[in-house]
């Protein structure tokens, strides 16, 4: 295909849906949605805090039914301290021991705080497996506090 020369120009399709696209966005505007169409997203483009926290909810929610325990540490140095508190048995790190005292309990007493309810809701709806139950509730309520944290986040910078 040849190139048009200095003096000439190519033409430009003209647009056969006149401006239907502005009037879109105006209808949108005056229905309460998004320009953008997209649910999350205000009027004037800016991601709502319920928008974020719904689709993060939603990513966290999948993390917490599907997502393997990767790193040990979490392992040793969250979930057995927890299930010593709560069960009265499990391996205790030489974090926690003390002779070394290298980590404090009360990170593990704020989730224990979370956990030992859950424990009574599963005695109380005699759930058959209730250690499974509260590790998934206590991870459910992990992923819903950094959901909301994060949603007000992104809420703040857009």
């Amino acid at each position: 295909m040849e190139q048009p020369g200095p003096g000439l120009h190519r033409r430009k399709r003209k647009d056969t849906t006149r401006g239907t696209r502005g009037q879109e966005q105006r209808q949108s505007k005056q229905k309460g949605k998004s320009p953008s169409g997209f649910p999350a997203a205000g009027d004037n483009g800016v991601v709502t805090f319920l928008g974020a926290f719904a689709l993060l909810l939603a990513a966290r929610s999948v993390s917490v039914a599907y997502n393997l325990i990767h790193d040990c540490d979490e392992t040793y140095n969250y979930w057995e301290p927890l299930h010593y508190l709560l069960y009265g048995n499990g391996l205790q790190t030489w974090e926690y021991s003390p002779k070394f005292a290298l980590r404090s309990y009360l990170y593990i007493l704020v989730h224990y705080v979370i956990a030992k309810p859950l424990l009574y809701f599963t005695s109380a709806l005699s759930i058959a497996n209730p250690k499974v139950f509260v590790f998934f509730g206590m991870r459910f309520v992990l992923g819903l506090a950094s959901s909301s944290t994060e949603a007000l986040l992104v809420h703040a910078v857009s």
